[in-house]
């Protein structure tokens, strides 16, 4: 199979990426029953430089099954405001630890570990608000509302995410398998990657067969997404993370590259990536040439010298 160039994705993308951006700032309009204080930390944790990929993956899986941006926009902020609290979060103190995040002090050593906890609260239930005001607002059917609000929760909660937190901070280390490593992986990174395409797609009407194939693209979206996040550890630097690099040695994080090394990491990714890009071709009648493109601007990141 021939990889399609990823031609300026970002750059392509940037009117998404202001939409969303759009609807997080209506969404976090200052409200007087707010306190001013956890107003500004909140902001600040969800305006932070950032390429808003989960909520872009949602709103190109709801356009290739034919919904309007405008309705699935309240959708996409909920996956933002769950990926952000979930950064907030793994940056404390007791979990990461990390000084910073997108080139910018993390929120707690800006506002404080308290406020960065209460941060992280407040984002994670304001998620599921906007679920459910999105469906208002989009006149959403309550039975696809459910399957959203239903995917939503679970790859934010014990079986996703958290689940994949609590492994990944388990695992520092200890060498794990290649299966158990993306076991974790699965939950800590791709269960809201997953969800954030499987909400999109849930949206339109896709039939049982594509929610399949979109959903095996999901996860294998997941893994390439994070073992180039585990390869950028490695090459990048603090222009290109947004962070120093190396914090998972530090950390003596559990990682594709410390199992497999750099080179076979980058196999491994390659091979997964052509799976799903094959995933997505048996989808012959819908439109994802965005999603061939995400895939092959990982591995474009992965190749850096």
């Amino acid at each position: 199979m021939t990889l399609r160039r990823p031609a300026s994705l970002l750059d392509r993308l940037a009117p998404l990426s202001k939409a969303i951006l759009k609807e997080l700032d209506r969404i976090l309009t200052p409200s007087k029953a707010i306190p001013r204080s956890l107003q500004k930390a909140m902001r600040y944790a969800v305006f932070g430089p950032g390429k808003r990929i989960r909520p872009i993956l949602l709103l190109e899986a709801a356009k290739v099954f034919g919904v309007p941006i405008r309705k699935a926009l309240p959708f996409a902020a909920a996956v933002e405001f769950v990926h952000t609290y979930s950064l907030v979060h793994d940056d404390l103190p007791c979990m990461d630890d990390d000084d910073y995040r997108r080139g910018r002090l993390t929120c707690h050593k800006r506002f404080g570990e308290a406020t960065a906890v209460l941060v992280g609260d407040a984002l994670l239930a304001l998620a599921f608000w906007s679920v459910s005001e999105g469906a208002k607002r989009g006149r959403i059917p309550s039975e696809k509302a459910l399957s959203v609000l239903k995917e939503l929760s679970f790859a934010s909660g014990c079986s996703g995410l958290i689940a994949g937190q609590v492994q990944d901070l388990e695992a520092e280390g200890r060498t794990l398998t290649l299966r158990k490593l993306s076991d974790v992986h699965q939950k800590k990174t791709g269960a809201l990657l997953t969800a954030a395409i499987r909400m999109g797609s849930i949206l339109g009407d896709p039939s049982p067969h594509e929610l399949s194939l979109i959903s095996r693209f999901g996860t294998l979206f997941g893994q390439v997404f994070q073992l180039a996040d585990d390869i950028l550890d490695v090459i990048g630097n603090f222009k290109t993370l947004g962070k120093p690099a190396g914090s998972d040695r530090k950390n003596r994080k559990a990682t594709a590259v410390s199992l497999l090394g750099l080179d076979e990491a980058r196999r491994f990714a390659a091979d997964l990536s052509l799976e799903a890009h094959a995933t997505l071709d048996r989808l012959e009648t819908r439109n994802t040439r965005a999603f061939h493109q995400f895939l092959d601007y990982l591995l474009e990141r992965t190749n850096q010298p």
